[in-house]
């Protein structure tokens, strides 16, 4: 049995990323240098892991395969999901009790879903996260 999300609670949930993204590039606050690691999720529920965004060519993301160096050209259009992996990280004398669990669950990453966008917004918000890779935060 397959459950769909109603189109509404779709389209709520994208203007929610949108605005998510909007407020993190007026802030300049994407954490994106060059040795991020990213996770593509695609329309044929293909995940792709450890990867480094290398550029943007017309409506093609071409990134890096950490393990390797391999180049992949991925089509825009065919990418449903991008997450920046957050790197683990214990806090000496500090109480966290959900440290673990988000290190294991990825649940702190920041994900910018791009599958009901278009291909101009989706043009856009990869290079917003290109355009602040490399910037840190404050």
């Amino acid at each position: 049995m397959t459950l769909r999300t109603p189109p509404a609670v779709r389209y709520l949930s994208g203007v929610r990323t949108l605005s998510l993204v909007l407020a993190f590039v007026l802030a300049g606050t994407i954490p994106c240098a060059a040795q991020d690691r990213w996770q593509l999720t695609l329309h044929s529920d293909t995940v792709l892991w450890d990867l480094e965004l290398v550029e943007l060519r017309g409506d093609t993301l071409l990134v890096r395969h950490t393990d390797d160096g391999a180049t992949l050209r991925v089509p825009l259009m065919q990418i449903d999901e991008l997450r920046l992996i957050a790197k683990a990280e214990k806090r000496a004398n500090e109480p966290d009790a959900r440290a673990i669990e988000r290190g294991l669950m990825g649940t702190g990453d920041p994900v910018f879903r791009l599958t009901l966008r278009d291909r101009a917004e989706r043009t856009e918000i990869v290079r917003q996260i290109l355009a602040n890779r490399g910037r840190q935060g404050p």
